[in-house]
Parts: C-alpha cells; sequence; structure tokens
C-alpha cells in the first residue's frame, strides 16, 4: 500500500481500537506488479478480541483506477473551464472600459465637427478641444498596447542604486515646485538586478510623480532601500491623505482612477514591469497619514553576474 495512505488505514484503526468490530471505508494506493500504483475502494471489518488483538478481517477490494482518473480529467476540465471563465469575464470588463474611454473623447469631438460643418468656418478653441481628445485618445490606445502587447526590452545587469539616484535627480525640479522635499536613505554601494534600466525607472518615476500629485500642501516622500542575501525592497513612503481600504483593493487595476485627467493604466503598467521582472510591488496605506509603495526585485546572484559578463564577452 502507498505509505501515506497506509497510515491513513492504521490512524484509523487506531482511533477505534476500543472498539471490537471496526469498519473501514478508504480510497487506498496500491502498488501493482508493473510497479506503479493503482487505486483501490476498501470496504473492510477488521474485529478484535477484549485485549485489542487483531482476530479476524472480511471485506472487499474493488479496483476504482479509471473513475479515479475520470474525476482527475473532471477536475481538471473543470479547472480549465474556470480559468477560460476568468478571461472571458477580464477581456468583458476591458472591453467595455475601453470602449467608456474612448467614446467620450470621440463624442467630443463629433460634436465639435458637426459645429464647425454648421458654421462653415474654424474656430480655434474648437481645434484645440478636438486635439486634445484625440490626443487622450492616442493616450489610451498607447498604454494598452503596453498591457496587451510584448514590448522588446533589454534585460542586463543593472545597478538600482543608481537607478533611483537618477530618477530622484529628474524629480526633485517637480517636487520642489510643489514644496516637497525628497530625502533617500541607502548605503552608498551597487544593488544589482537583472532588469531593464529604462522600465524601471519609468516604474520610480511613476510612483514618485503619483506621491507627488497627492500632496498640493507640501511635505515629505521618504525613499530607503533595505536589501538581504536574495531580494532588495525599495519604500516610497508620502504624507497625503492616505488611500481608503476600499479603494486600496482596486488599486493597480486597469482604468481605475482617482485622478480627473487619469487613465487608471499608469500602475497597472507599474505592476506588469515588476511582474516581468520577478518581482512584487506592496501598497500599505493609513488615511490621514499616507501610503508606502514597497517594491521588491530580486538580487542578481554570483551565478547570474558571472552568466551576464560571459554573455557580454561573448557579444
Amino acid at each position: 500500500m502507498y505509505p501515506d495512505d497506509c497510515q491513513l488505514v492504521i490512524k484509523k484503526c487506531e482511533l477505534h481500537k476500543h472498539s471490537q468490530n471496526i469498519l473501514i471505508q478508504e480510497e487506498v494506493r496500491f502498488r501493482n506488479k508493473e510497479g506503479g500504483f493503482i487505486w483501490l475502494e476498501i470496504n473492510s471489518i477488521f474485529t478484535y478480541n477484549s485485549s485489542n488483538e487483531l482476530i479476524s478481517t472480511v471485506g472487499t477490494l474493488t479496483d476504482i483506477t479509471e473513475r479515479k482518473l475520470s474525476e482527475t480529467e473532471l477536475l481538471q476540465f473543470n479547472e480549465n473551464l474556470a480559468i477560460q471563465s476568468d478571461k472571458l469575464a477580464v477581456i468583458s470588463q476591458m472591453s467595455a472600459a475601453i470602449a467608456h474611454e474612448v467614446r467620450n473623447p470621440l463624442t467630443s469631438i463629433s460634436g465639435f465637427l458637426q459645429l464647425l460643418r454648421e458654421r462653415k468656418h474654424l474656430k480655434q478653441e474648437y481645434l484645440d478641444v478636438i486635439f486634445s481628445e484625440m490626443k487622450r485618445i492616442e493616450l489610451v490606445l498607447s498604454e494598452m498596447l503596453v498591457l496587451s502587447k510584448p514590448q522588446v526590452v533589454l534585460f542586463k545587469k543593472v545597478d538600482l542604486s543608481k537607478i533611483i539616484d537618477h530618477v530622484i535627480a529628474l524629480m526633485s525640479t517637480e517636487s520642489n515646485m510643489k514644496s516637497i522635499e525628497l530625502y533617500i536613505t541607502k548605503k552608498n554601494i551597487p544593488i544589482w538586478v537583472y532588469g531593464d534600466e529604462n522600465q524601471l525607472k519609468q516604474v520610480f518615476i511613476n510612483i514618485i510623480k503619483n506621491a507627488i500629485e497627492v500632496m498640493a500642501g507640501g511635505g515629505k516622500i521618504h525613499i530607503y532601500i533595505i536589501m538581504d542575501c536574495s531580494f532588495v525592497s525599495v519604500y516610497i513612503k508620502d504624507e497625503g491623505d492616505g488611500i481608503p481600504e476600499e479603494t486600496l483593493k482596486t488599486i493597480g487595476q486597469p482604468f481605475y482612477t482617482t485622478k480627473e485627467k487619469g487613465t487608471g493604466l499608469g500602475l497597472t503598467i507599474c505592476f506588469k514591469i515588476i511582474e516581468n521582472h520577478k518581482g512584487k510591488i506592496h501598497i500599505i496605506s493609513e488615511v490621514g497619514v499616507g501610503t508606502t509603495f514597497e517594491v521588491i526585485l530580486p538580487i542578481c546572484t554570483e551565478d547570474e553576474k558571472l552568466y551576464l559578463k560571459q554573455e557580454e564577452n561573448t557579444g
């Protein structure tokens, strides 16, 4: 009998060992002569004497291998159906969201073109609105392509510490204009990760930009880096209003945004980029206190560094 199944039967016997008759009904695996296992259904009665000694057993063993295989196939089939159903639900949700996002600017464009046709002369403010709405459509569609279409990326060994420094230098002008100070705490050593430098910059720019936008009254954004032998965590903490718990659950979903002119795709793209880098993004927020984004990435190991160096030399 398969060892785990044998233990199951023994435990059931021990559980009722003070009874004179023990009824065992179990589905267990037995080894066959070819060395594999078959499924058998046990229906047996074990009879013990007053000294708890086994004196007899009677019952049947029924081969149920085909039934068990059919059940496994059915479970797999149902699981595949559930996955397909989830995919269709996501596609349906995304399609409705895209239609909504594109329909609004198209309605504006159509309306102003109708006015231009009726008045038979161009008006600059109408044209400005038309081109503005067309840019919005272009923005929505281009960001959708980032999500759906595989992007050409260059994965290589990059210094995450240097990437963070570049992002902070880039964002410092915007933060200063809004009376926001950027503070960074990290060791002055390289932090090697395997990834695409531009995509990682895009993630940190987006998160820091969001932090700046939620701090209308100024304040401080703290960025600090903690690492161990396998992973590095980059924490970005703002002093904004925080995110309610019900809203926090929807962060990162396509087209969900609290911004008046946002597409709701920025953080979705960030989540996808970090996922492609075999990392994760965690968000902790408290209303009235602020929000902390934690970006976790695997550190490039010595073996990976050696492999990458060989690849560079070969190239």
